[in-house]
């Protein structure tokens, strides 16, 4: 991918599962998840839902990302094509802590995202801070990395390299204006993209029950490659107004139409047999190959 394309400034990494309720080794179990059993796939994606990068999980004897540390080998992985260019990066409370961002900062990219209040360095003072609605705390570390807690709903931890703790004011659905910290702002904003190219896949599956796991990976990513090339597509000068089942299609249609051309009144009746039946697989092979 990274010989033919170069993704945008935003990209966020996630968990993408793929259904399978048999019997395999490295299965995985989320619980947030529409398919909460299957095979796990860490995602890099871009906002609009474009995969850039996967990995597949095989538990933990992996031999790139399994073992002790296995998230942070995993956002090493992934991101190893794209550091020294001022990536932002969006990744949740799964993937996120103070070691890892100071990581990524000396190379140039930054994180945003939620972080869990039992990690390793994390300022005890802000995490264990009570507070009313509407209120924020933060701390700085020396290589200016914020964590910062604000209470809306509830409590929310933030950690971010690139953005501090400022209020911004941001308009509800319903037209309320009031105020959130920059962070969550734009974590909300670009987090979404692996919920976006699953929602993509869901519209026309072409997963079906099969006995073989591989064969189901094969067409997944087969799958994401169509979706993949899609979003490009309307990328291209009027074709925003294109519909995903027609971009579907195309490939299909343009196949079938260049066999039928080759079917014509000069080689007709060899697709017939002796008897008079049709042999309509072989005819078609034959004429696929001519």
């Amino acid at each position: 991918m990274k010989e033919v394309y170069y993704p945008t400034k935003e990209l966020s990494i996630d968990e993408s599962m793929l259904l399978w309720r048999g019997r395999l080794y490295f299965r995985q179990y989320i619980q947030n998840k529409k398919h909460k059993f299957g095979i796990k796939f860490y995602v890099l994606t871009q906002p609009d839902g474009f995969v850039l990068k996967t990995r597949i999980y095989s538990g933990s004897n992996d031999p790139i990302v399994g073992g002790k540390g296995h998230v942070d080998k995993v956002v090493k992985y992934l991101l190893d094509d794209y550091y020294r260019v001022g990536h932002s990066v969006y990744m949740d409370n799964f993937y996120n802590s103070i070691e890892l961002t100071e990581y990524l900062l000396d190379k140039n990219t930054y994180v945003t995202g939620t972080l869990r209040g039992n990690r390793k360095g994390n300022p005890s003072d802000v995490v264990s801070k009570k507070l009313k609605k509407g209120e924020l705390t933060s701390a700085y570390n020396s290589k200016g990395i914020c964590v910062m807690k604000w209470h809306d709903k509830r409590d929310v931890l933030m950690i971010s390299s690139e953005f501090g703790d400022a209020m911004n004011e941001y308009r509800a659905r319903s037209g309320k204006v009031s105020e959130k910290p920059e962070s969550v702002q734009k974590y909300n904003e670009f987090m979404g993209s692996v919920d976006r190219s699953d929602q993509l896949m869901s519209y026309y599956p072409c997963e079906r029950k099969i006995l073989r796991w591989y064969t189901k990976i094969a067409l997944h990513m087969f799958h994401i490659i169509m979706n993949n090339a899609f979003i490009l597509y309307k990328q291209q000068p009027g074709k925003r107004n294109c519909r995903l089942l027609d971009f579907r299609d195309s490939p299909v249609n343009s196949r079938t139409a260049t066999i039928r051309a080759k079917i014509n009144r000069d080689n007709y009746k060899e697709f017939f047999n002796t008897e008079g039946r049709v042999e309509w697989q072989d005819a078609m092979i034959r004429a696929g190959r001519t």
